[in-house]
């Protein structure tokens, strides 16, 4: 077999294929089931495999490389720049192989099976700050945030005392809601963190008090 890449749009049932050989004509066009994908790459070897980021992907990525195959997985929001005229599983395909060519596009890291199982532990408990930096981050900002307000109500409830960030939280959560309270802290968070790292100084309550006394990190929250 002369190809040595093989874009795979992936599906519940049916996944469409297409193959290229060195020069990245598409010399083979396949519609197959998940067992007919299966005995596809068992029978045939590929130099480059690339596939749109998603759950199955990690799945098949996995797969695919104890086969001996190279698996890169492309970010989906840059895949549609590259699909021409309507969208169908053919097009999509085709789109894979031109973004391939792109050495501007960053793949995505092949996750473990832990790894996903936490991610999806993470998504599972929660809500956003917004839609910009690193998604990921953000959830974990989040329940970190949550944790801290859970704590800090259990901390009142028993009558023992709260340093000024947790008193804070608490004292937005009664003038709004949980969810925004959580959200706000996350952001707090953040900066803080991002301070941490930028002075080289470990996370202190002395440091924290003078930051929420400075006009400007009011400002900022």
């Amino acid at each position: 077999m002369n190809a040595t890449t093989v874009a795979v749009d992936l599906a519940k049932n049916v996944y469409q294929l297409a193959v290229a050989d060195p020069n990245w004509r598409v010399i083979e066009k396949h519609r197959l089931t998940r067992a007919q994908f299966e005995r596809f790459f068992a029978n045939r070897s590929a130099k480059l495999v690339v596939m749109e980021a998603c759950g199955s992907a990690h799945f098949w990525a996995r797969h695919l490389q104890a086969l001996g195959m190279e698996v890169r997985l492309l970010p989906p929001r840059y895949i549609r720049a590259y699909v021409k005229r309507n969208k169908t599983d053919a097009a999509d395909a085709a789109a894979l192989l031109e973004a391939a060519r792109c050495a501007d596009i960053v793949p995505v890291r092949i996750k473990s099976v832990e790894q996903q199982a936490l991610q999806s532990l993470h998504r599972v408990r929660m809500g956003r700050i917004s839609k910009l930096g690193d998604s990921y981050l953000r959830v974990l900002l989040t329940h970190g945030a949550r944790s801290v307000i859970h704590a800090a109500t259990m901390k009142r409830r028993a009558g023992r005392p709260l340093d000024r960030l947790r008193s804070w939280a608490l004292e937005l959560e009664a003038r709004g809601n949980r969810n925004k309270a959580v959200c706000a802290l996350a952001n707090k968070m953040a900066r803080i963190c991002y301070a941490t790292l930028r002075d080289q100084e470990p996370y202190g309550a002395a440091k924290l008090e003078r930051k929420l006394e400075h006009t400007a990190f009011k400002r900022a929250c």
